[in-house]
């Protein structure tokens, strides 16, 4: 989601408000990240964890899991922003 923020901030806000975020008097770039902070606070609050480490991914396995990523046209066509080879890397990176 972080990765997304500049091309889907609108897409953000929108769920910010169904999620009943008191956001009426932020931007919508302050919507979108306030979204974000929370969805991160209840997975926390609910020991749901978005590293892979604990599957335990290393860094070794990172040339393999962007090379498989990079395969899966479908999701990558419906992102709505681009993703280089360089940019999973780097959100695997920070999963770890």
């Amino acid at each position: 989601m972080q990765f997304n923020l500049d091309a889907a901030e609108d897409r953000f806000r929108d769920i910010a408000v169904a999620m009943g975020l008191d956001v009426a008097w932020l931007t919508t770039r302050q919507a979108a990240e306030k979204m974000i902070e929370n969805l991160y606070s209840m997975n926390k609050d609910l020991n749901i964890s978005s590293g892979i480490a604990a599957q335990g991914v290393t860094e070794a396995d990172l040339d393999g899991l962007v090379e498989a990523a990079s395969k899966v046209t479908r999701l990558l066509e419906n992102n709505p922003k681009s993703l280089a080879k360089s940019d999973m890397r780097a959100i695997y990176r920070r999963l770890l």
